[in-house]
């Protein structure tokens, strides 16, 4: 389990979007999760999930995954095990 104040100073990015049919359901959740974090003073980037995510990950300074993902690639592991390869912790 993460703890709140253990990563209030680390860059937390939020994963939303996905290659599954709930993309657009997903980047609903990822928008409200993201804009929670930075109202309550957390540094939070968008993190919109396609082929090219591990790039994405790399170049965007990430220390913390918030999972807002949904279906396929979001909950069967997929991601979670690339986040472990990573070394980013993550949510879920």
């Amino acid at each position: 389990m993460l703890r709140a104040k253990k990563f209030k100073n680390q860059k937390i990015g939020v994963l939303m979007g996905g290659l599954s049919a709930a993309r657009d359901i997903s980047i609903q959740t990822g928008e409200v999760v993201y804009q929670t974090l930075v109202d309550r003073g957390y540094r939070a980037t968008r993190v919109y999930v396609d082929r090219d995510v591990d790039l994405v990950l790399r170049q965007s300074g990430v220390e913390v995954a918030f999972l807002g993902l949904s279906g396929r690639y979001g909950e069967d592991g997929c991601i979670q095990g690339m986040l472990e390869i990573m070394g980013i912790p993550y949510t879920g």
